[in-house]
């Protein structure tokens, strides 16, 4: 599956989301607070600078400030306190099968038929 950073302060919250993903065939890896994140991350670097990977935040504040600046500046998805660890393990899984934009098939060849989803065209190699 996929290895993912888990940032949780509490640590019996933070030990109980990563059993809850590994079981579910997640590597996860542990930080605490937002600076031992990122030096996990990548040494010093912001993440969204450096990498395309989703972010999701699980977090206690849910005014919609809060939540408005998140999804503006990094979020991918936003999760409130107290939450349920399935819907969480869902959540995840759908950022991940959205996998990397600049990953995504733009030409899809199967027998004759070759389609260009960029290029809105399909053509038949047998009738071209």
């Amino acid at each position: 599956m996929a290895t993912l950073l888990i940032v949780e302060d509490d640590i019996d919250t933070n030990e109980a989301i990563c059993e809850y993903l590994y079981e579910a065939g997640h590597n996860t890896i542990s930080a605490f607070e937002g600076d031992e994140a990122i030096t996990l991350f990548t040494g010093n670097k912001t993440i969204c600078k450096t990498s395309q990977v989703p972010i999701l935040m699980l977090t206690a504040m849910e005014d919609e400030c809060t939540q408005i600046a998140s999804f503006d500046g990094i979020a991918d998805d936003y999760i409130t306190k107290p939450f349920s660890m399935v819907l969480l393990g869902k959540r995840i899984a759908a950022l991940l099968r959205g996998g990397n934009p600049a990953e995504k098939v733009d030409i899809w060849t199967c027998g004759d038929l070759t389609v260009s989803f960029s290029g809105y065209s399909a053509h038949d190699a047998i009738n071209a």
